[in-house]
């Protein structure tokens, strides 16, 4: 209890703003410094060993500042060997450690030395003698162990600035001290600023660190010694002046050079800063033996030696990296680059064989003189410099980069930093970067980058391009010369054996465009204003030869004889505005991929405005997947020269003047029966055009090829839908071969055709059939330019898109069946539009969708079918998805029930899952599915709410107890459930929501909200609610299936009602009773009349919260008929009647001894813990002593603190199912099974600070949940808005049992309410958020953090909002 402390707060130290909470001595138990104090660090504060000091994100820690020395110890926080620091800021939110003092004070000076620093201690090896040493600035702390691993924590996004007092001669803190410290301990997002000593220091351990940064220290920005064996990637170091250096890593200890472990820093992605003109110490030195791993660094400045290196043991030193020898070598990468530095290497590394790379990498400073700072800095390196060549590659621990230093385009230290913070860090203003001729070694072309595509550039076999997510490169126009052979047209070339690395993301697509700019003189239509990119490659073609050169291009070979070539990755790519003439009949395509292997991937790119063909595949077997192409002048996807690649999720949007969606040819050198035979396999296509517009063929297949063709959707055309001609020996037919591959062409008949002149033209196919439905597209054109201005590509749902779908598997090769995915609609687009936020399409405005109207759905669901959440749907009748099928309801998706009169010849509208089928239901909090009645709320049928329809209902087949293994639900006719499948996958329910169902169709039948009938633990069950169900909310017929956050709301019988030999598992369940309620469980095993039939019914359920009603006289738990079962971390709060019942036993043990439980054997016990929290219950305990078994009837009888009100309607009208923190509910808290279902908390019940309740459920969406401590009513004595924030007494006063604390609010604030008694013991606190304006009371019920009531006295409470509280006084009179 922090008494001494609050005392100080209530009576001395209250002002307006902040707590400020003073910290000294030893921290001797768990403790948590929260944001809203300020906490002022007055000397040396030891968190002592087993204890953890949890820091909140914001917290802001102060130091006394003073003259320090022996007798006068600088204040600091130091971690003892044992003990934690959880220290988890965030970016915005991040922990500081600061001086008192502010810049400008009398006594600030240069902002260095003022206080003393953060010491974490821990067990990790260290060199000294003996294994332990003490820091230096602590006295008598050791550190120092034998284990590698050890943990002392987390510091993340905390900053130490204004340390390193002197507090003897060559004896001074450092900002963050690391003294023996393992792996186990997170160290990221760090920062030391203005450190008067080191910035970090490793003494031994092996501690890792990850994105740091040390500014304007005193000595040394990163040390190392005693055997410091950790990693560190992306570290910056920016030096003043007077600064020492960046790293001083030593290993001697006791004069030996070769002492063991040996410090062996592996660090990488370094960048070190300081001024040529300024600082004149070495950059590094790395001294006394040392060894280390130093790669991707980035120098920049130093008017002494970058490299130093002296005082070697027996290491080996060089430039070569070792095979093998760890930790006895120094390896210093000659990739580092090492610029604007007077001296690169010296000492040992002064032998001409250390070199490094001396290209400027574009970083850039500014000093100010007088002070000998930096002041302004810009670690950004620019694209295309030597950061971004010749990058080495890494280990496991290390993250892979493109670049070297410690920043590569995305400036990770913006936003958290005293460099941000103080304007110190500067965005790069950068130059213009050209392309052109030949790239001849690896090259990242980060984001960040300006570029110029200014003619045709060629990437040399061998070498990689890899171009970062986000960048944007522009092709030179030629306004004063036509594009020809002699003045080619701008293009990137990837040559054979060469890679493209361009992985774009949805965010952040990569683009290749015009510099012209539309609306602009030359600019057109957009098309032919520049080349395109044609990638090369060794796969197979049908050339004589096997080889051939791209048109537009001289001298550039592809194909070869190896299919799975891999020339690189493309996603996420835009190609717009190419495809200029160069030549008669010659211009480039958007993306030609020549003689490109399966090996390459290519996947959501898109070609706009090219004046020739969107992809052209020259022979190879490179995929395509989900790729589009508008409005091209050509052809959209063109494939000849023996292609055989595979497509899925197309999309070509033709132009009126446009040729083809597909022109696929396969002659070469006259013979149409060339092989390889082009045969590419398209499935998913969308083909898109104007009837009244585009009079050529939407599809022309000719010369010889072959192909397989399946789920197209072709909308629109004004001539020819399907051409076919000039054929060689090749099978056409609509009938998918057996065999024969690759010499048929294959199109299916279940294709769509829809608003065409003439589906299919020539002989060959001319008496082939489609699907003519209308799929539900709907096109704009305009008929100047002949674009389509609008379009929308999702069809209607459940229209002819999503029946009679071909198996993209039928007949399939392993390696297609790993290709294509299997869908449940045809075209390229189902109902989530991959189009959307990145496509020229979606940019320009031309992808649109239409409202869409209701769906009804009733029978039998016999395909693979989605329901999409931007339709409507009607639950008609009983509807049945059948064996094998899958029905997937996206998440957000509402189902609305018939409402009706129902009975046997009347059925209730149910969703029925049938054996075999699956349900894939996977909603999400922000939108979750529904299933609901169509009456609403006022309604005069709508009553309770209750039995308006069915429910859900899945059948599987895992084992029941009932005789012959399967069974039939109640409420159905011949719809079987049971099996022997312990693990059967019906599928996925996930932020499900079933309302209003349980109607009645018969004499003591009726259906649940959800019925799981022999369902296996395969199927996934969480986050699901059931809400004024007539019959019970969940019940489990047998099976194995496991439920996690659960929830029943006010149903007419049982909450969770489980039978038939049901042995699943649940955790983290809710129960809140109506009045009229049933119980919240009811739990039978009873077979054909035997209370011990087989499988016995053995729940096991952790962490339940039942609220019930005291006017409500069931019971709130019924277990009978010899079911088995095991209950722990229960929480039963109000009940009229029997806590929890049991009786009609059969030979099942049952018993409060867990121990006793195991021996006898599962299923065969029942078992209750003795720690179950009941409270304000009528008889917790009933008939466990009719059987003769030993039953303690223990419990807990305790008020957990949670809080509910009933309205007049039956229901609950205002509840907060989270207990108080501290109470009842976090004590005694048993340990779960421990397998792979149970997750271990240290609280009861089913909440602990965050209720999942919150944002989804039914008594969310009703406003009846309580999200905060405590309610927060309207003052009734008091009306308006106060024009300052003001108290009120509280009423009454002096109060038994409760008071009102009374508040006014002149706008809205964050509020916090502080109880404290004479001592000045905090006895509560809430956080009651933010609050609208007027006057507010809150009910404090005289009840301390663990829900006991408080004594007779005198109180004190404090109103604080935002940073300003004020004081009350109130009386307890018993």
């Amino acid at each position: 209890m922090k008494k001494m402390i609050l005392a100080s707060l209530a009576f001395a130290t209250f002002s307006f703003g902040q707590s400020v909470v003073t910290v000294e001595g030893d921290i001797t138990s768990n403790t948590t410094w929260t944001a809203s104090n300020v906490y002022f660090l007055n000397n040396q504060a030891f968190v002592d060993s087993g204890v953890t000091l949890t820091i909140e994100p914001g917290t802001v820690i102060k130091a006394r500042y003073g003259v320090y020395n022996a007798s006068n110890a600088a204040p600091a926080l130091v971690i003892k060997q044992g003990a934690k620091i959880m220290a988890e800021g965030t970016k915005d939110k991040p922990i500081t450690f600061k001086s008192e003092l502010e810049p400008g004070s009398a006594n600030y000076g240069n902002g260095r030395g003022l206080w003393g620093g953060i010491v974490v201690n821990g067990y990790a090896p260290i060199s000294t003698t003996g294994g332990t040493n003490n820091v230096e600035g602590v006295t008598g702390i050791p550190y120092g162990g034998n284990d590698p691993d050890d943990n002392s924590g987390v510091m993340r996004y905390v900053r130490v600035w204004n340390g390193g007092a002197v507090i003897g001669a060559d004896n001074e803190l450092n900002g963050i001290t690391l003294a023996g410290v393992g792996r186990g301990t997170t160290v990221e997002y760090c920062e030391v600023a203005l450190n008067l000593d080191d910035g970090f220091e490793m003494f031994g351990g092996t501690v890792d660190l990850r994105y740091c940064v040390v500014y304007a220290q005193g000595d040394d920005a990163f040390d190392t010694d005693e055997g410091y064996q950790g990693r560190g990637q992306f570290l910056v170091s920016v030096l003043a002046n007077d600064s020492d250096r960046a790293h001083e890593m030593d290993n001697r200890t006791n004069g030996d050079t070769d002492s063991q472990p040996r410090s062996h820093p592996k660090f990488m992605n370094v960048t070190v800063i300081s001024d040529s003109a300024g600082h004149t110490n070495d950059n590094i030195k790395v001294r006394e033996g040392t060894g280390g791993d130093f790669r991707n660094y980035v120098m920049y400045g130093g008017g002494g030696d970058g490299w130093e290196n002296d005082d070697n043991g027996t290491e080996l030193v060089t430039q070569t990296f070792p095979s093998s020898g760890y930790p006895n070598y120094l390896y210093v990468s000659k990739n580092n680059v090492v610029n604007k530095v007077r001296t690169p290497f010296k000492d040992s590394f002064s032998d001409s064989s250390f070199t490094s790379i001396t290209a400027d990498a574009g970083l850039s400073i500014t000093s100010d003189t007088t002070t000998g700072m930096i002041t302004s800095v810009d670690l950004t390196p620019k694209a295309g410099g030597s950061a971004f060549t010749d990058v080495d590659t890494l280990g496991s621990w290390f993250h892979a980069t493109d670049f070297k230093g410690a920043v590569g385009s995305d400036n990770w230290l913006k936003g958290w930093t005293y460099l941000d913070e103080k304007g110190i860090l500067k965005d790069k203003v950068e130059d213009v970067y050209v392309l052109e001729g030949t790239i001849t070694k690896d090259t990242f072309l980060p984001a960040s980058g300006n570029y110029y595509l200014k003619e045709q550039t060629f990437v040399d076999s061998g070498v990689t391009l890899t171009i970062e997510a986000g960048a944007t490169f522009k092709a030179r126009f030629d306004a004063t010369a036509a594009f020809s052979g002699s003045n080619p047209a701008p293009a990137l070339v990837i040559k054979q054996g060469a890679k493209i690395m361009a992985e774009g993301t949805k965010d952040k697509p990569i683009t290749f465009r015009s510099e012209i700019e539309p609306g602009s003189a030359n600019y057109g239509n957009g098309r032919g204003l520049w080349g395109g990119i044609v990638v090369n490659g060794y796969a197979p073609i049908s050339t004589t030869g096997g080889t051939n050169n791209v048109e537009g291009l001289t001298g550039i070979p592809y194909g070869g004889n190896d299919p799975d070539d891999n020339s690189g990755v493309m996603r996420y790519v835009r190609v717009w505005n190419g495809g200029a003439v160069v030549g008669a009949d010659n211009e480039l395509n958007g993306i030609t991929l020549a003689g490109v292997g399966r090996g390459t991937t290519v996947e959501y790119c898109e070609v706009a405005l090219n004046l020739d063909d969107g992809f052209e595949m020259f022979g190879g077997t490179v995929d395509l997947r989900y790729c589009v192409v508008y409005a091209q002048g050509d052809d959209a996807f063109d494939t000849d020269e023996g292609y055989q690649g595979r497509g899925q999720f197309l999309v070509s949007v033709l132009a009126n003047d446009s040729d083809r969606a597909h022109e696929m040819d396969n002659r070469t050198n006259g013979d149409t029966d060339s092989q390889p035979r082009s045969h590419p396999k398209f499935m998913n296509v969308t083909v898109i055009s104007d009837s009244a517009g585009h009079t050529n063929d939407n599809i022309k297949v000719r010369e010889g090829t072959g192909g397989d063709f399946r789920n197209y959707v072709m909308y629109g055309g004004g001539g020819d839908g399907w051409e076919n001609d000039d054929n060689g020996t090749e099978t056409v037919t609509q009938t998918l071969p057996t065999s024969g591959y690759p010499n048929y062409l294959y199109i299916s008949k279940n294709n769509i055709v829809y608003k065409v002149k003439t589906p299919f033209k020539d002989a060959s196919v001319e008496a082939f059939t489609s699907e003519t439905g209308d799929p539900g597209y709907m096109i704009e054109s305009n008929t100047s330019t002949g674009f389509i201005t609008k379009v929308d590509l999702t069809p209607t749902p459940l229209g002819p898109a999503y029946s009679k779908l071909d198996n993209p598997f039928e007949g399939a090769s392993a390696s297609d069946s790993a290709f294509f995915d299997e869908v449940y609609f045809k075209g390229a687009v189902g109902s989530d539009n991959w189009l959307k936020g990145w496509t020229y399409l979606d940019e320009m405005g031309i992808i649109v969708e239409q409202e869409e109207s209701l769906v009804a759905l009733g029978g039998d669901i016999t395909e693979n079918t989605t329901l999409v959440n931007d339709t409507e749907y009607y639950l008609n009748e009983q509807t049945f998805v059948k064996d094998g099928v899958t029905l997937t309801i996206e998440k957000g998706t509402t189902i609305y029930a018939r409402y009706g009169a129902y009975g046997a010849s009347n059925p209730a509208p149910a969703l029925v899952i049938e054996r075999g089928a699956k349900i894939v239901a996977a909603g999400t909090k922000d939108e979750p599915i529904t299933f609901k009645s169509e009456l609403k709320s006022d309604d005069a049928n709508y009553g309770n709410g209750r039995g308006l329809w069915g429910g859900l209902v899945v059948n599987g087949r895992a084992p029941i107890s009932n005789a012959g293994g399967s069974a039939n639900v109640e409420g159905l006719t011949g719809v079987a459930y049971g099996g022997s499948d312990p693990n059967d996958d019906s599928g996925t329910l996930r932020y499900v929501r079933v309302w209003n169902g349980g109607a009645v169709i018969g004499v003591d039948n009726e259906l649940n909200g959800i019925t799981l009938a022999g369902v296996g633990r395969g199927t996934t069950v969480e986050y699901c609610e059931v809400a004024l169900n007539l019959d019970d909310g969940f019940e489990m017929f047998g099976g194995t299936v496991d439920l996690k956050y659960c929830s029943v709301i006010g149903v007419g019988d049982d909450a969770f009602d489980t039978d038939g030999g049901y042995q699943g598992r649940g955790q983290f369940l809710f129960v809140q009773r109506a009045a009229d309620s049933d119980r919240a469980h009811e739990m039978d095993n009873r077979t054909n009349g035997n209370t011990d039939s087989q499988p016995r019914s053995h729940p096991r359920f952790a962490n339940v919260t039942i609220i019930g009603d005291k006017a409500n006289t069931n019971d709130l738990i019924k277990l009978r008929e010899g079911s088995g079962g095991d209950f722990r971390n229960y929480i039963l709060v109000g009940g009229g009647n029997d806590g929890i019942e049991n009786d009609d036993n059969g030979s099942e043990l049952v018993t409060q001894d867990l121990a006793a439980a195991e021996a006898f054997g599962y299923p065969n016990y029942l078992y209750i813990s003795p720690n179950i929290v009941m409270y304000d219950v009528v008889d917790p305990f009933k008939d466990f002593d009719e059987s003769g078994e030993t039953f303690t009837e223990s419990y807990i009888n305790k008020d957990p603190g949670i809080t509910y009100t009933m309205g007049s309607d039956g229901q609950v009208d205002k509840v907060n199912p989270r207990p108080i923190l501290g109470g009842a509910a976090y004590q005694d808290v048993d340990n779960v099974i421990n397998d792979n279902f149970f997750t271990q908390v240290q609280y009861k019940g089913a909440f602990d600070k965050v209720n999942w309740l919150d944002g989804w459920s039914w008594l969310s969406e009703t406003g009846r949940l309580q999200t905060e401590v405590l309610s927060i009513e309207e003052d009734q004595l008091v009306r308006g808005i106060p024009n300052s924030f003001e108290i009120k007494s509280n009423y009454p006063n002096p109060f038994n049992p409760s008071t009102k604390i009374r508040f006014g609010l002149p706008v809205e604030s964050n509020v916090k309410v502080t109880i404290f008694n004479l001592l000045g013991e905090q006895v509560m606190e809430y956080n009651l958020g933010y609050l609208e304006p007027g006057y507010k009371s809150v009910t404090w019920y005289g009840k301390n953090m663990n829900g006991a009531s408080v004594p007779s006295g005198m109180y004190f409470y404090r109103v604080s909002v935002g940073s300003e509280f004020k004081i009350g006084r109130m009386t307890l009179l018993k």
